[in-house]
């Protein structure tokens, strides 16, 4: 939800652009859409809708959105282009932010083979990525909100309050997945699950540990009486340490004594040690010193060396890079001198072109002026030739007597010629037919008859081939409807099968795993938390299995109730849970049922009607006290055996009762009827519940091996049915075959018969010719005879007009010679300006030609001077690189250098050092040779001391193997008792139960207290109070000696302190051992034995438990974290779009109210959310009850509600408004244009209210079965009718 301090992006499609998209053909780019309202127009069936769905397709939408089976349907395929391979939409996005732009596109294209693919910004891309750019910048994909198809909006506002299918999801699903509180469900139903698992296991663990913590209490008595004994056992081994370690330390004392003796010695031992040290490690230092200088030098030399390597490799670098900077440098001159030779036959081609453009106008003017001269001089010449005709005209009519002399035998003449010819012709024409008596025509119709008898069995076996095919198709369909109605008849089977392994499921995990707060609530009640709790109330009686089916469907929520004694019994369980947090249920107070209940409710209301049974009479009750509760759940429903029958009493017959069918059908009291879905059983317990449940089994399992076979068998059908199909489609693909060949075959022999009958034609021709070649014959000898004489007679008047011919030729050059002398020049220079004009006009050709040719090389030459700019820029670039490098190898030359002349004096430094260390090193040898005669001197001394003290240590050897001995003992005791590490822990393992761990107590110290204090008193040699003050610090030594562990050296301040009491502590000692020589009696140690292993096998239990339970808690938790998060989320956004439902409501209906309210408001989950309206000066309606502009207005109040909520930048509106009136209409479209301010929308429209209103307008028609589009803006179009308007009046004005 954006705030009114934000200024987000706004994103908008800018153009669609289309190829050979359905009915779109060729490529067509529609837009540039107007970023806030654009409207398309035009007739039903012009491809509005195909706009939209090319939006899908880019989309990665399936074809089944696309109203397609198949994805490359999408092609174009019109009647005139049947043969488009491929067909891509790209849609073209500006994401705008104030005056930012960003400009990118996405792009589809399917193939004619199904396959398509993705491009982002002309980029191949995968569909994933398309996903979450689009996702990235807004579009909501997952609800497809932006987009509206036709039909649609009607839809969104009759969505069930609650769906739970996920392919049809409901008000709750639709508003969870734009909220995004969907997404707590997955991992909640995951951990409740989880949580119930883990309440199970804590209840299982719990009654394993206790049954182990009885077992425990058995065996504690003989336990304790062994810990005793143990206990002193340890007591005995301590008091042995404590005082072998005070005689110990008194001889420590002695042997203190005589090495006081040697401290001087030692002293001075450990001066000469030390000085000897010191100088023994001076010496090592100077050594290392030396060892560092000598590893220095030689480092110093080595990296002289390196950097010396580095500086050749530096300088052979540069060489290369000097000789690679000289190719690039000659390559770049090469290139330039080309681009400037290019660049100046360019510049030739371009003055070249400026020449002939200037020269063409020039010789198109020449021509005009040479064409119009010698138009002129020809009408000269013309005249001048009237007047030489008049000044020969004697000659011309001697020349005009001549001609009329020969005129008429001219003409005779050319008559003669004339038959000549034709009777030429016609002797050619005239030609003998060629005959051979018909003999070739009659073996043609033989030919033909063998033609017309192998054709008719051709298409007599093709027939019979068909008819078979027809027959094998005939018995192909019929098998596959045969296996068909087996593979429906299997399915059902199947399905009833599954059915009621289902139910044997349900009943078993019913009987064996009942509802947990069940079950908390009857373990409470075992242990005495709860009282007067009964127990479930269908556990309460028995019923006929053959009755589960109905009961459980018409009472079975009642009879999962529990059922408790009284009022305060039942708010002691709804306390428990509460308190608890195990959850909610359902409790009957039986007190208040039989007050309800009484005994004449209970009785028959007259008799039955027939094929009836009342359920409570069917019903066996395990105490009478319950029979009030149970007639208080069943009531007076009947059961009877179907449908039919028990609608027939209800409704025909008018019975007031509840009616079930054994199969679970249920007719409430006022009529409602429902049934179907999954069959409920186990409501109550039969009278065999174990018995039925093992049967159950049993047939659960031969139901199990059935299902297995009609899955086995389906499998088989369904190959079969593929097979049958597959040769079906074979046999329809050959019978197409053979008919086309019977259909040729049928069409050869119609011309084969064709044929025969033309031949017989012939052949009746053939006999008549005979008859005709000798009336032909006799015509051409005519012919011969009248050529001969055409011939003659055309010679005769040759020799008859010769002379006359003769003097005509000689009038006719006296007249050319009597010619003036300015005509001949006229005809000379008429002649010379027609070759002249004919030269020019080619010259002008040709320059065209010219002209156009250097308009294309000029071309060519830019395209070649772009690619040679290009190399050069690239060389460039490479040269610039080349000296980068150049000048970086230069800096690390010259840092070479430097670092060179530093390893020198590094060098030479180091072997200064090296040599000052040698000189040190050998006045360290002399020095430390002294003191080894000194420590050599000193040790002598030590040893004689040494031998003195060796008669003290051997004394305490004695003492240390003593002591060595009772910590022996005390380990083999450890050995032997396996147990002694958990001894207090096993001791006291029910206080550690309730974890509060303590130190076992001395059991004796009182005992022990009072022996001392007698001990003191009878001294004589203290008054009685010294005695007691004595006595008291006594027993606290005691404790503290018996805190000490046998293996437990003293220090030297509780040697002290325990020296002064060493007699009592014997004392004591001697006591417990009289102790254990009493309790060894009746102690035996393989008690504890048994105990720890029961102890251990409890203590797992116990963990287990406890690790168990804390998990749980730790679960419980985390759900209920889990759902608050869900359900303020939820709640959040369900608050504000309700919110903005309501104003958009009351904007749209000028008045009107809506709702969206939970149908459950303790858990909107539950039942989901129901929508409501109000239209103006109306009641409140469901969506169901409205009419179809009232719930046009209702879906798109939410839409635009959800949109205030999570706005999307765009929307596709396809003909929302086809089921509202004209005033609706005008209202919707005026909304629409105020949320235009931030979001796009492209409306397709019939309605003038709606489109009249858009900034820009897209008209789609179709000619020739494809679609074109043609676009306007509507203001611009108003702005030039209104600038037309205004130049009309002042035309108007101005006459």
């Amino acid at each position: 939800m954006q705030t009114e301090s934000e200024e987000p992006s706004q994103l908008i499609i800018n153009r669609i652009i289309l190829d050979n998209f359905k009915s779109y053909y060729g490529h067509l780019e529609i837009g540039p859409f107007h970023h806030q309202f654009t409207s398309i127009v035009g007739p039903n069936g012009s491809g509005k809708s195909n706009l939209i769905e090319s939006l899908l397709f880019v989309f990665g939408k399936k074809a089944s959105w696309m109203r397609l089976q198949k994805i490359h349907q999408l092609i174009h395929n019109s009647a005139e282009h049947r043969d488009v391979k491929k067909a891509s939409v790209e849609v073209q996005f500006i994401e705008q932010s104030g005056n930012n732009r960003n400009y990118f596109s996405v792009k589809r294209t399917v193939h004619h083979t199904g396959q398509s693919n993705y491009d982002i910004n002309n980029k191949h891309a995968t569909l994933e990525e398309v996903t979450t750019l689009l996702k990235s910048k807004g579009i909501d994909l997952t609800n497809n909100r932006f987009l509206i198809l036709q039909g649609e909006v009607e839809q969104i506002s009759l969505m069930k309050p609650k769906s739970g299918d996920p392919e049809k999801p409901g008000l709750l699903e639709y508003l969870e997945d734009i909220i995004g509180s969907n997404q707590y469900q997955e991992q909640i139903d995951k951990m409740t699950e989880e949580y119930l698992q883990l309440d199970v296991q804590r209840r299982e663990k719990g009654e394993m540990m206790r049954v182990v913590e009885m077992d425990l209490e058995k065996l504690e008595p003989g336990k304790d009486k062994a810990v005793e004994l143990v206990r002193n056992e340890i007591k005995n081994s301590q008091l042995q340490n404590v005082q072998q370690q005070i005689a110990n330390y008194k001889v420590q004392t002695q042997i203190t004594k005589c090495k006081e003796n040697l401290t001087q010695i030692e002293e001075n031992q450990k001066i000469t040690a030390q000085e000897s040290k010191d100088k023994v490690k001076d010496h090592a230092d100077t050594m290392k010193l030396m060892k560092i200088a000598s590893d220095k030098f030689q480092k110093a030399k080595q990296k002289r060396q390196q950097i010396k390597v580095q500086l050749e490799e530096l300088q052979t670098k540069d060489t290369q890079n000097r000789d690679e900077v000289n190719n690039l440098t000659s390559q770049q001159q090469r290139f330039q001198k080309k681009l400037d030779e290019l660049i100046q036959e360019r510049n030739k081609c371009i003055d070249e072109v400026e020449d002939l453009k200037k020269e063409i106008p020039a010789q198109e003017k020449s021509i005009k002026t040479l064409k119009q001269e010698k138009e002129e001089l020809e009408e000269i010449v013309q005249k001048m030739n009237q007047q030489h005709q008049q000044e020969v005209r004697k000659l011309v009519e001697k020349k005009s007597n001549l001609q009329n002399i020969i005129s008429e035998p001219q003409l005779q003449r050319n008559q003669y010629a004339k038959d000549l010819d034709i009777t030429k012709n016609k002797l050619n024409q005239l030609k003998l037919p060629e005959t051979d008596g018909g003999k070739g025509i009659q073996n043609s119709i033989s030919e033909c008859n063998n033609n017309i008898n192998q054709l008719q069995e051709i298409v007599k076996t093709l027939n019979q081939t068909i008819d078979e095919i027809k027959n094998r198709e005939k018995l192909q369909i019929e098998k596959q409807n045969q296996l068909k109605k087996e593979l429906k008849l299997n399915e059902d089977q199947l399905q009833e099968v599954q059915q009621q392994i289902d139910g044997f499921s349900i009943q078993q995990n019913q009987y064996n795993e009942q509802n947990a707060t069940i079950r908390a609530i009857m373990a409470a009640a075992q242990q005495g938390q709860l009282k007067g709790v009964i127990g479930r109330i269908g556990d309460l009686a028995y019923i006929d299995p053959k009755y589960d089916i109905a009961i459980s469907t018409a009472c079975g929520k009642g009879f999962d109730s529990i059922l408790v004694e009284n009022q305060q019994s039942a708010e002691a369980c709804v306390n428990f849970l509460k308190s608890n947090r195990i959850g909610r249920y359902t409790f009957v107070s039986l007190d208040v049922v039989n007050k309800m209940i009484t005994q004449d409710m209970m009785q028959k209301r007259g008799q039955n009607p027939s094929q009836t049974e009342r359920l409570f009479d069917l019903i066996q009750v395990k105490k009478s006290e319950y029979q009030a509760v149970i007639f208080k759940i069943v009531g007076q429903t009947l059961v009877c055996d179907n449908i039919d029958l028990a609608r027939k009493l209800k409704f025909e017959q008018r019975n007031p009762n509840r009616f079930v069918t054994l199969d679970g059908k249920l007719i409430e009291a006022n009529g409602v009827m429902s049934g179907g879905g999954q069959q409920r059983r186990g409501a109550l317990s039969s009278n065999n519940t174990k018995q039925d449940l093992n049967a159950n089994k049993n047939n659960q399992n031969q139901l199990e091996a059935m299902l297995k076979q009609f899955q086995q068998n389906r499998q088989q059908i369904e190959q079969q049915l593929i097979k049958v199909d597959h040769e079906l489609q074979t046999l329809i693909k050959d019978g197409k075959i053979i008919q086309e060949k019977q259909i040729s075959a049928t069409q050869d022999l119609k011309n084969q018969q064709d044929l025969k009958q033309d031949l017989q034609q012939k052949l009746e021709k053939v006999k008549n010719l005979e008859q005709e070649k000798a009336e032909i014959e006799k015509q051409r000898k005519e012919y011969e005879k009248q050529i001969i004489n055409h011939q003659a007679n055309i010679d005769t008047i040759d020799k008859k007009i010769s002379k006359e011919k003769k003097q005509l030729e000689q009038i006719e050059q006296e007249i050319s010679e009597s010619e003036n002398k300015e005509l001949k020049q006229n005809k000379e220079k008429l002649q010379q300006l027609t070759n002249k004009f004919d030269k020019d006009d080619a010259e002008f050709k040709k320059m065209q030609t010219r002209l156009v040719f250097l308009d294309k090389k000029q071309k060519t030459l830019d395209k070649d001077e772009i690619k040679i700019k290009d190399d050069l820029q690239k060389i460039q670039s490479k040269i610039e690189q080349v000296n980068q490098e150049f000048k970086k190898a230069e800096v690390q030359m010259i840092e070479n250098l430097a670092l060179l002349k530093i390893a020198k004096e590094a060098e030479e430094n180091a072997d200064k050092e090296y040599k000052e260390t040698q000189a040190k090193d050998k006045e360290f040898d002399e020095l430390i040779s002294r003191l080894k005669e000194k420590t050599n001197k000193l040790k002598q001394e030590k040893e004689e001391c040494m031998s003195l003290l060796k008669k003290a240590q051997d004394e305490l050897s004695e003492g240390l193997t003593k002591l060595e001995q009772i910590r022996l003992n005390y380990k083999e005791m450890q050995n032997d008792y396996e147990f002694l590490n958990e001894l207090e822990e096993i001791a006291n393992w029910k206080l550690q139960d309730q974890q509060h761990q303590q130190q076992y107590p001395l059991t004796t110290a009182n005992q022990n207290q009072s022996m001392l204090n007698i001990s003191f008193i009878d001294q004589g040699d203290e008054s009685f109070d010294d005695g007691r003050k004595r006595g008291a610090t006594l027993a606290i030594d005691l404790k503290a000696i018996l805190e000490i562990a046998v293996t437990q050296e003293l220090t030297e301040e509780q040697t002290i302190q325990f020296c002064p009491i060493e007699k009592e502590i014997g004392r004591v000692h001697a006591h417990i051992q009289a102790q254990i020589r009493e309790i060894t009696k009746d102690a035996n140690i393989k008690d504890i034995q048994e105990f720890k292993i029961k102890y251990l096998e409890y203590k797992a239990k116990k963990s287990d438990f406890d690790q168990t339970k804390q998990q749980l808690q730790q679960q419980k938790q985390k759900i209920d974290q889990l759902k608050k998060e869900r359900y303020d989320l939820f709640m959040h956004g369900f608050n504000v779009i309700g919110s903005k439902l309501r104003e958009t409501y009351q904007t749209l209906t000028n008045g009107g109210d809506a709702e969206l309210e939970l149908v459950d408001t303790m858990d909107p989950f539950s039942e989901g959310i129901s929508f409501s309206v109000r239209p103006k000066n109306k009641s409140w309606k469901q969506m169901s009850k409205l009419s179809g502009g009232e719930k046009t207005l209702s879906s798109l109040s939410l839409i635009f509600a959800l949109h205030y909520y999570k706005p999307t930048p765009l929307y596709f509106f396809d003909e929302v408004d086809a089921a509202l009136d004209y005033k609706n209409v005008s209202i919707v479209a005026n909304f629409i244009k105020e949320r235009t301010k931030n979001a796009q929308f492209i409306v397709i429209s019939l309605r003038n209210n709606m489109f009249e209103l858009a900034n820009k307008l897209i008209g789609i028609y179709k000619t020739f079965d494809t679609t074109k589009t043609v676009q306007i803006q509507p203001e611009l179009v108003q702005m030039k009718i209104n600038s037309s308007v205004e130049n009309n009046e002042n035309i108007n004005q101005n006459r």
